[in-house]
């Protein structure tokens, strides 16, 4: 009985221990807020970031949080039971203790190209995550006291650029200088913590620099309490400067005014002078208006007379037009007349008033020349040419027709004859 009691309690002791083997050695697990560094048992080094269980075949880890929050403060509620508060001394000797709150990211983000999972291990990279674990060894406390170093030097350099007066002023332009060089810091970064915010949760002046702040303040107040005097006397001189400006504006205003005053008098009495003058000169134009009215009156009086003796003469040029129409009718009604009897005689045979006229003329003028010629003295011997032929029978027949060609011209009757008896034997032949 007791030898089976020892078997079955020698059994279950190797079930837990074969239970407490696998689950210690052979399994591992890792929360998602977590990364850890592997150790197996060759002293390959390997890296697990993601959430689960994973074949762990007994290898040692160290295990990192993948974010962490640390607070140094004062105040137990934040930190610890210690005072881990931030000293710092600005420029002016001015004493300060400020508690702060750091967030930063290790650097398993960075461990990407060496996470391992079963399907095989390629080993621990050679760089930041290799320096962060060497750092920290699993104590991620050491983490925390690297990065308060570099806050309480990037603190120390901050100090050094500002007073404390300006600190107390402007407590968001100290803690946003920590904030940007911590952010920025190479050293943190070379170990694989980067540094994501930097806040500042308090900040504690000791006595001595409060009350070099009141001094301070004091002093300043003062300086405004004198710049508001000076600004003060300076509005009383400028009051008083105005005062004096507008008593002699107004001295100035009134002589302007007398002075304008005199003036518009005298330039009243200049545009008085001038409208009597333009008055006289609207009078002369006036006269001359009125004198180039009459004339004009005149002249278009004399236009009217001349445009009626005008028409006047028009009409009698047109009376004298229409009586010579009507002469030229009579005239041409005449001729008219004259051309159809004309006619009628040639159809007839007859002898026109014309032509009968015309030798009535010509027997008056036969009578006359034969009257005239009787009554001319003329030798009773006449020598006529005989047509006899030698000496002087030429001669003597020259000299007779001489004679009686002279006779006959003086009396007219050649010429008379020639020319109407030629026209009447014309008319009386046709």
């Amino acid at each position: 009985m007791n030898v089976k009691l020892t078997i079955v309690a020698s059994i279950v002791v190797l079930i837990i221990i074969g239970i407490f083997a696998v689950t210690n050695g052979l399994m591992g697990h890792n929360d998602d807020q977590d990364w850890k560094v592997l150790q197996r048992l060759g002293g390959s080094m390997d890296v697990r970031t993601t959430p689960g269980w994973f074949m762990k075949r007994f290898a040692d880890e160290w295990k990192y949080p993948k974010i962490r929050r640390r607070y140094f403060s004062s105040d137990v509620s934040e930190g610890g039971a210690v005072d881990e508060s931030i000293k710092v001394i600005f420029s002016d000797k001015g004493k300060a203790t400020f508690s702060t709150m750091i967030l930063y990211s290790t650097p398993y983000t960075r461990a990407g190209e060496a996470i391992k999972t079963e399907a095989g291990a390629k080993g621990l990279a050679e760089g930041e995550v290799a320096r962060f674990h060497r750092l920290c060894r699993g104590n991620i406390e050491i983490a925390d006291k690297q990065a308060l170093a570099r806050i309480k030097e990037i603190a120390r350099i901050a100090g050094e650029s500002i007073t404390a007066s300006t600190c107390v002023e402007k407590q968001s332009s100290f803690i946003n200088q920590i904030r940007t060089a911590a952010m920025d810091d190479k050293t943190l970064k070379s170990y694989g913590i980067e540094i994501e915010d930097v806040a500042l949760s308090d900040i504690v002046f000791d006595k001595e620099t409060i009350k070099q702040f009141k001094k301070q303040q004091e002093a300043i107040l003062l300086a405004k309490e004198a710049e508001a005097n000076k600004i003060k006397f300076g509005m009383q001189e400028l009051e008083t400067v105005a005062e004096y400006k507008q008593k002699i504006a107004k001295e100035k205003g009134l002589a302007d005014m007398e002075k304008m005053k005199q003036v518009t008098n005298a330039q009243r009495d200049k545009e008085l002078a001038e409208i009597g003058a333009q008055k006289k000169v609207e009078v002369a134009i006036r006269a001359k208006l009125e004198k180039e009215t009459v004339a004009s009156a005149a002249l278009s009086v004399a236009k009217i007379v001349k445009e009626e003796k005008l028409m006047v003469a028009s009409m009698k040029l047109e009376v004298a037009n229409i009586a010579a129409e009507e002469a030229e009718a009579v005239k041409l009604a005449m001729i008219a007349k004259a051309q159809g009897k004309k006619q009628a005689i040639e159809l007839s045979g007859a002898i026109t008033e014309i032509e009968q006229a015309m030798i009535d003329a010509g027997v008056r003028k036969v009578e006359v020349a034969a009257k005239s010629l009787s009554q001319i003295e003329v030798p009773n011997v006449m020598f006529i040419n005989s047509g006899a032929t030698g000496t002087g029978g030429a001669t003597v027949d020259v000299m007779s027709n001489l004679i009686n060609y002279r006779l006959l011209e003086s009396t007219g009757i050649l010429a008379t004859s020639n020319v109407k008896t030629e026209d009447i034997a014309k008319r009386v032949v046709r």
